[in-house]
């Protein structure tokens, strides 16, 4: 049963990839965040069958990957209604956000990453360049204390300063930034919810009629013969 419906959704996604294959679009159905979840989802239950069969004990690790999946596709439905359509706009765009800043974020972790591994490479969590650059990201969020590996450091005073100094830099300053980044992306779409949930409305009622229930092509006014609507309108 989950193979036939699994199988159902990976020929709606290649019907509507073909389709936009068509008009020379596929830029935006592979870089819409819809998508992309509907094809992960549907290629890890794919590879959940296969191991299942197989009867591979990895296939919790895949079930657990495709749970938050599962729930977070729910958002697609509820993007289209008043009151929650403007928050699920402002997630994306708050996380749209991360990303851009995790790029910043990214070069300091670096940089500092070597430094500690040049000093610190006889403590376990700086023993590789690799293993070095995920513990100074922990630092920036509270999960080492550095304090207590310095007494395990040959240059125990170097290094508290260059910890103290990535401490400003990534908690006060950056971190700082970006809660204020995401304030004013979040203050901005609430501010113009009417608008914002408007949009995610629209986009959701055509993709029903053109994906789901209709499996036509709308160009015009004209064309459509019937529109379907997921809330009384107000005037």
């Amino acid at each position: 049963r989950l193979l036939i419906i699994n199988t159902l959704f990976l020929v709606n996604e290649i019907y509507e990839l073909t389709k936009l294959s068509k008009k020379k679009n596929l830029r935006n159905y592979l870089l819409d965040k819809w998508n992309i979840l509907d094809n992960v989802h549907i290629i890890l239950v794919y590879l959940v069958i296969i191991l299942k069969i197989k009867q591979d004990e990895s296939e919790k690790i895949i079930i657990a990957i495709l749970y938050p999946i599962f729930f977070i596709k729910f958002l697609k439905l509820l993007r289209g209604f008043r009151t929650i359509g403007p928050y699920i706009r402002a997630l994306f765009k708050m996380m749209h956000d991360i990303y851009q800043f995790m790029g910043i974020f990214s070069i300091f972790i670096i940089g500092f990453s070597q430094s500690f591994f040049t000093l610190l490479y006889n403590i376990p969590q700086f023993i590789n360049p690799l293993q070095s650059m995920l513990s100074t990201l922990d630092m920036a969020i509270g999960n080492i204390e550095m304090l207590e590996l310095l007494d395990s450091s040959y240059y125990s005073i170097t290094v508290s300063y260059i910890y103290r100094t990535y401490l400003i830099i990534s908690t006060i300053i950056l971190l700082n930034m970006l809660i204020a980044i995401l304030e004013t992306s979040y203050t901005r779409i609430i501010d113009n919810s009417t608008k914002e949930w408007q949009i995610e409305r629209s986009r959701l009622i055509l993709s029903l009629m053109n994906n789901v229930i209709h499996k036509k092509k709308y160009k015009t006014v004209e064309t459509i013969d019937k529109l379907y609507c997921l809330e009384t309108d107000k005037p």
